[in-house]
């Protein structure tokens, strides 16, 4: 079998043995080991261990636990998983940890047991996902590591068109397309959500089906906050398919043009 990263993940998804049997071999007493790695991939690692605040060992450390959680898929690793989403969601949002305790006091969760992942884990139960679900508006089946998608239950990918008219002034609308692509043409909506007087939010939603009018550039008919954005093609997607939180992305456009004809054309 060629080695290659799609061949283990296919193995350790095929029903392949993922770990060797516990005989008494693998004590790591010699766990110290070289690596080559290309030059683009230690480029990757310097850049993703800056951004996130730790060694470049410590990345590599994670990406490798990362594969081995999907090879192992224990309750452990889902727990573990579950915390990690639970991180994942409060960083997106940006609040700190005095707002996440104010948020989960109602549920007798204080700062000082946000400070450890073990006490949270301990109090991240059915009830309190649901509630973040709720407040958020994501999927809990993300939550509880059921669904690989945050957003999956939470766009509005059916038929109904996008009706710029009856939208309330206050909700900013942003058509959006990928770069270089102009036959597709999508708009996500953002307005303010307040959760529990303790922060305000954005609700972003995403649609797909557009009403040719929709982007129309009628001078003087539209009041309210119209952007015209585009994103890469990767962005694009997890826009979609709900991959992200949408909060993520919607603010890290390539290019944003201040009238319509310009966008359809640049």
């Amino acid at each position: 079998m060629n080695p290659t990263y799609t061949a283990l993940i296919a193995l350790l998804r095929s029903g392949e043995k993922a770990f060797p049997e516990d005989d008494g071999k693998y004590d790591g007493s010699n766990s110290q080991f070289s690596v080559r790695i290309k030059p683009e991939s230690r480029a990757f690692l310097d850049m993703h261990a800056e951004r996130m605040g730790v060694s470049k060992s410590t990345l590599y450390g994670i990406i490798l636990e990362g594969v081995l959680s999907e090879a192992r898929t224990s309750t452990a690793d889902k727990m573990m998983g579950v915390y990690e989403r639970f991180c994942l969601l409060m960083d997106a949002f940006g609040l700190s940890a005095l707002q996440q305790a104010q948020l989960l006091a109602p549920f007798g969760i204080s700062q000082g047991a946000l400070s450890s992942a073990e006490r949270t884990l301990d109090l991240l139960n059915p009830q309190v996902l649901h509630q973040l679900a709720l407040w958020f508006e994501i999927d809990v089946q993300w939550l509880l590591c059921e669904k690989n998608y945050p957003m999956s239950n939470n766009y509005f990918f059916d038929n109904d068109f996008l009706n710029h008219d009856v939208l309330s002034d206050d909700i900013e609308v942003a058509y959006f397309r990928a770069v270089g692509n102009y036959e597709v043409t999508l708009a996500f909506t953002k307005e303010w959500k307040d959760i529990q007087g303790i922060i305000r939010i954005p609700i972003i939603k995403v649609y797909r089906v557009l009403k040719e009018w929709e982007v129309d550039c009628r001078p003087g008919e539209k009041t309210k906050s119209t952007r015209y954005l585009t994103y890469s093609q990767r962005q694009v997607e997890s826009l979609t398919f709900g991959s992200v939180f949408p909060v993520m992305i919607v603010d890290k456009y390539q290019v944003e043009y201040q009238k319509h004809q310009d966008w359809r054309v640049g």
